[in-house]
């Protein structure tokens, strides 16, 4: 589900006893990871090997360093061309960052009329949509089947959502899918890539989206 947070207060669509606690501050992603040591790593602490392995393939982790990455460039772009950063830039980076992992289970979108959320499980929902309407998929695994795939915990994103990493505007997805071997396997990959990209995009209206695909099995057309 989504909810909407009027200027004057309160959520709208929701009646007594309804409303639903953002997830700031949290201590851990959905995966375990403690968000400050990943926020350390964000900021450009070197990461320790366990947490190096297991970020290659969390959709939680990879969406917060993903994000942190596209925050920074803009600094390391300068110090490319050998041009001191503004103390102002980099400022505003670190507090940006710092930011990032605080709510992994809504896609933020703020505006001047308020705040919506968009939980896990809608982007989850969207991204499986838009990867069965690819040619060749003959079929999206459920929820338990990919979060066994990418190391995610049972009962994970809000008890039910899809392995989706969420940092700012930044959403990483990965989805398990079946082919009937229509069409060759890249071309199946790259086509429900580029349809959840274009999804998840209009969702948003901004931002961008990681999508990984494991092909979980092959049936006969």
């Amino acid at each position: 589900m989504s909810e909407h947070d009027p200027a004057a207060g309160g959520r709208a669509g929701g009646g007594p006893g309804a409303d639903v606690e953002p997830d700031l501050d949290r201590d851990a992603q959905p995966c375990g990871t403690p968000t400050d040591a990943l926020l350390d790593v964000a900021s450009g602490e070197p990461a320790p090997p366990d947490l190096a392995d297991h970020a290659g393939t969390c959709v939680h982790c990879r969406a917060v360093l993903s994000r942190a990455e596209e925050l920074w460039e803009p600094v390391r772009q300068m110090a490319r061309q050998e041009e001191p950063p503004p103390p102002d830039l980099v400022a505003s980076v670190m507090a940006a960052v710092r930011r990032l992992g605080r709510e992994p289970l809504h896609l933020v979108l703020p505006d001047e009329r308020g705040t919506t959320r968009v939980s896990a499980a809608v982007i989850a929902r969207i991204a499986e949509e838009a990867a069965r309407r690819a040619v060749g998929v003959a079929a999206v695994l459920a929820r338990d089947t990919r979060a066994e795939l990418v190391g995610e915990p049972e009962g994970g994103a809000e008890g039910g959502a899809g392995a989706v990493g969420v940092a700012d505007r930044l959403v990483v997805v990965a989805l398990a899918v079946v082919t009937d071997l229509s069409r060759p396997i890249p071309a199946v990959a790259d086509d429900v890539r580029a349809r959840v990209a274009r999804e998840l995009v209009g969702l948003t209206g901004r931002g961008g989206a990681q999508v990984d695909i494991y092909v979980h099995d092959v049936v006969v057309a």
